[in-house]
């Protein structure tokens, strides 16, 4: 198996990304799913494009954007 840069990014500080299409650029964040981007610290985006992007914040579902600081989105 093969992963290919321009479809899965895990470029921030111990940071996961899982699934297709997804970017963990955020210090210890995590994405995973189909096309989610996690580029706060400590955030985390799962399902379908879902974006977190506040520190601490957690997106999950389908086109869920937490964008504040320890927002939760579903």
């Amino acid at each position: 198996m093969s992963r290919s840069a321009a479809t899965q990014v895990a470029s921030g500080a111990s940071s996961t990304a899982m699934g297709q299409s997804n970017t963990a650029s955020g210090p210890r964040a995590t994405a995973m799913g189909d096309s989610n981007t996690a580029s706060g610290s400590y955030s985390f985006a799962m399902g379908l494009s879902s974006t977190s992007s506040g520190i601490a914040s957690v997106a999950m579902g389908q086109s869920c954007n937490a964008n504040s600081n320890r927002s939760v989105a579903t």
